[in-house]
């Protein structure tokens, strides 16, 4: 254990030894070092670049850090080896935010490089105190909130100068995931390069996605192994032709004041936002009261009393899927709407499924409740949603969707007649260019594979 002092200019063993490790402090063999406070300072000596090599040479060792420990040097981990948290880190000022730099001993997603010992909790905040040297190819890397490494996502910048982060694997979508939590930024633009899966409990959804954020995934898909839907709150921007599948497990709750009222495969609520040519076959289950919906829980457009133009659109969207809340509002497409002068449309969608909430709450194929709200209308929206007849389950919360007046080619089809080319021809009204097809004997139309490149 070291708690105070500075490790300087030393070598191991014989001179062969010291430029083959490179280290100022060794362990191997079962050698365990506990390091609990900034006095410590560990520096490589001459040009090496190691602070301390963790070596497993047939037995585990073990580096544990704790408090207000702090490495400047790199610290090397070889096979199999780790930093182990063993209590709560406080970051002491000259380390400039970052606790140590660990230089992995190979690169990859299933590379375990912190571990948190009984009763500590691996963190966004947490890990963002570790740096990872850059691998040979030059590729930046990160720690996630599991203690893995993963590959931070290639940049493009287009020709209005923006950026884009070009999104091909799901160590990718949690780097960004732990931008928003721990830097705060509320402004990107996402593409997706390749089809991502995300495993079993390892996404919690990222707060604030405002400032017109993008997302375009080029007809790639995301897949969900339960967990959360992708974003509590995207207040701006687009999400566009993108493939969703798998299932999610929650539990909503109405708090209108911290905007977790709802829960969506793809946000829980949406402001001022465009969602276009999006298939969803997300079954969600939900064990909480909030709003849920197959693509967005809590659905709002513009609030200012004097634009009567709607600002949000769902258009050109499918979802084919169950939507099953214990005690929420659920609706096909939108758990509800925001109250007040909010203006939007769902244009051109197809919703599929069983939609199941609450006794005494809104349960609607396309919109479980929807509050009062100007030019907010359907246009051209075909449903199918067994056991469910009204369109709306609610309207300003008493009795039922009937009396919604913006009803405008909203028509009830049967399974047989949304698995056709006619309903691929709906979907594909508005769109840019034919984006969705009908494949004979598939049970829906599907998104084709797209590229902007």
């Amino acid at each position: 254990t070291i708690k105070k002092g500075n490790i300087r200019n030393n070598k191991y063993g014989t001179e062969a030894d010291a430029h083959k490790f490179g280290s100022e402090i060794l362990l191997f063999d079962n050698a365990k070092l506990s390091i609990s406070s900034s006095n410590v300072v560990i520096e490589s000596f001459e040009d090496e670049t190691r602070g301390i090599y963790v070596r497993n040479s047939g037995s585990q060792s073990e580096l544990a850090l704790s408090d207000s420990a702090y490495i400047k040097s790199p610290v090397y981990l070889d096979a199999n080896a780790n930093i182990k948290i063993t209590g709560a880190l406080t970051t002491p000022e000259e380390a400039n935010g970052i606790i140590a730099t660990i230089t992995p001993n190979e690169y990859n997603t299933n590379r375990q490089v912190l571990v948190a010992d009984s009763g500590v909790t691996l963190s966004n905040s947490l890990v963002k105190q570790f740096n990872v040297t850059p691998a040979e190819d030059d590729k930046d890397w990160f720690i996630d909130p599991y203690g893995y490494l993963g590959k931070v996502p290639e940049t493009k910048t287009n020709n209005d100068g923006t950026d884009v982060y070009l999104m091909e694997s799901y160590d990718n979508l949690l780097y960004i995931a732990q931008e928003l939590r721990t830097n705060g930024i509320n402004n990107f633009n996402i593409k997706l390069t390749n089809d991502i899966e995300i495993p079993s409990g390892k996404w919690t959804s990222p707060l604030d996605v405002t400032n017109a954020s993008t997302i375009d995934g080029q007809g790639h898909s995301i897949k969900f192994n339960d967990g959360s839907g992708l974003f509590e709150r995207f207040h701006g921007g687009s999400i566009e032709n993108l493939v969703l599948e798998g299932t999610i497990n929650t539990s909503s709750y109405k708090n209108h004041h911290n905007g977790q009222c709802g829960v969506g495969v793809l946000a829980g609520s949406t402001y001022k936002t465009t969602i276009k040519n999006v298939v969803s076959t997300v079954d969600v289950v939900d064990t909480g009261d909030g709003y849920v919906g197959g693509l967005i829980g809590y659905f709002g457009g513009k609030s200012n009393i004097n634009e009567y133009q709607p600002g949000s659109f769902i258009q050109n969207c499918a979802v084919y899927a169950n939507i099953t809340s214990t005690n929420g509002t659920v609706g096909g497409l939108v758990g509800g709407t925001w109250s007040g002068r909010q203006c939007w449309q769902i244009n051109n969608c197809i919703y599929k499924g069983n939609v199941t909430g609450g006794t005494d709450q809104g349960v609607g194929a396309i919109i479980g409740t929807h509050n009062t709200g100007r030019t907010s209308t359907f246009k051209d929206t075909w449903y199918c949603a067994n056991g469910t007849s009204e369109i709306v389950g609610k309207y300003n919360n008493q009795g039922n969707g009937v009396n919604f007046n913006g009803y405008n080619t909203v028509i009830s089809k049967t399974a047989e007649e949304i698995a056709t080319a006619e309903a691929a021809a709906l979907l594909n009204t508005n769109s840019d260019g034919d984006v969705w097809e009908f494949i004979p004997g598939s049970a829906y139309p599907t998104l084709k594979t797209l590229s902007s490149e």
